[in-house]
């Protein structure tokens, strides 16, 4: 549980994207059983999220109308985590409206620097890798392909030059033979 939460929060601080979402696997209606756990759900992990500590994971309902919520908050006041987790919580049931399966990560309105972490799914979030929902976004920095091949080149002619450099009693096989105490 602790090697989850630092991965979360190393993810969280090291994105520099303001809002990522994703919605994925199944739908359902608005007047199902699902919806109605869904909703009751998330009115509660704004709170609990806080009073745990910042990593919250709960499930309500049967199967197959189960819920699985997983919330993260990192680096931040009470005040700026609850009003973040609230935030993505409205913009899921805004955007997913009828996917089981959503994602969503964004920084507080208040607080610039407070970033948390919703997901909800009818399966549970611990029990195996989940690639998906994937969110994918393209790099917002120029690359430019001369000036790396450039750099690769160059760093290549460095690392033979040094190599060529290396003493003679490196670079041929020796034979040792072992000793006997």
């Amino acid at each position: 549980m602790i090697f989850l939460a630092s991965f979360l929060l190393l993810v969280l601080l090291n994105l520099e994207l303001v809002h990522a979402v994703g919605c994925a696997g199944s739908l359902f209606n608005s007047n199902s059983t699902y919806a109605q756990n869904r909703n009751n759900l998330f009115s509660t992990l704004a709170s609990k999220v806080v009073a745990n500590g910042g990593l919250y994971n709960d499930s309500l309902g049967q199967n197959p109308n189960k819920v699985q919520a997983l919330v993260f908050c990192a680096r931040g006041a009470e005040k700026a985590c609850i009003s973040c987790v609230q935030k993505v919580i409205q913009d899921i049931q805004k955007e997913c409206p009828y996917h089981m399966d959503s994602f969503q990560w964004d920084k507080d309105v208040v607080d610039d620097h407070v970033s948390c972490l919703v997901r909800s799914s009818n399966q549970a979030a611990f029990q195996k890798l989940e690639l998906r929902p994937a969110d994918i976004h393209p790099n917002p920095n120029s690359i430019e392909p001369s000036k790396n091949m450039t750099f690769s080149v160059n760093s290549g002619k460095q690392q033979l030059i040094g190599l060529s450099r290396l003493p003679r009693i490196l670079i041929l096989p020796r034979y040792f033979s072992t000793s006997v105490l």
